[in-house]
């Protein structure tokens, strides 16, 4: 026979933030389903996304460990230009223009980036830029940070005075110090420019990092052209 319990305030909390904590064990985007909610409205259907979903919204994740450009380029070509692309197919887009075997000891480079984009005919560019100029980029841009001797490529998406919003293809979406941010980049960002750029990119309003306590409230992130117009001039080129 069932008996009932009273269940103690602390343990009632405690089985509540289990519950939390267990939506972040998987990556995908579920919809829950809840019933008897509202008395004879069936069953309601509510879009979840975890605490890992929410840390990768609008980039292209990295599943290799020498293709963060590509996934970095694929967040760019999907989120500012509309395109249907993913990692792997962006992957073999860049092999065709590449060193294979230089690729898997040291990953794509910045040049093969370019290569790549003005092959499907867009326009990728490298600058020089400074760091007070950086604010005045408009569009989102891949960069190289040294990360302790790690080469790693991710998208700037915004720059401020005190932080940088990037689309980091292996954490995800993230802020960091811009003082930290000036001492792990090379000064170079690659741009890519053409057809089909969209100047309201959910790229370039990058959400800010999620929490437990947005988890637990539902609460999700709101989601041919000259290089002039977006910052950038002839003195830049490199």
């Amino acid at each position: 026979m069932f008996k009932s319990k009273v269940i103690r305030p602390f343990v009632l909390s405690s089985l509540i933030m289990a519950g939390v904590f267990a939506f972040t064990q998987s990556s995908e985007v579920r919809a829950a389903a809840f019933g008897g909610i509202i008395p004879g409205a069936g069953v309601i259907h509510v879009p979840v996304v975890n605490m890992i979903g929410m840390h990768f919204i609008h980039v292209v994740r990295q599943r290799t460990d020498f293709s963060c450009g590509a996934a970095s380029l694929a967040t760019i070509l999907k989120y500012a230009f509309g395109q249907n692309v993913d990692e792997e197919e962006v992957i073999k887009g860049l092999f065709t223009v590449s060193n294979p075997a230089e690729v898997k000891e040291v990953g794509f480079s910045m040049l093969d980036l370019k290569k790549y984009v003005d092959k499907i005919g867009l326009k990728g560019e490298g600058y020089v830029v400074t760091p007070e100029e950086l604010e005045k980029i408009h569009i989102p841009v891949i960069v190289l940070l040294d990360l302790g001797g790690y080469k790693h490529f991710v998208v700037l998406e915004k720059t401020g005075t005190k932080h940088v919003y990037l689309a980091d293809p292996a954490l995800g979406n993230r802020i960091m110090p811009k003082e930290q941010f000036l001492k792990d980049w090379n000064k170079i960002v690659f741009a890519v420019f053409g057809k089909g750029f969209e100047p309201h990119s959910v790229l370039l309003t990058p959400p800010e990092p999620p929490s437990a306590l947005k988890l637990l409230h539902g609460i999700l992130p709101n989601t041919k052209v000259s290089p002039v117009h977006f910052g950038f001039d002839q003195a830049n080129y490199f």
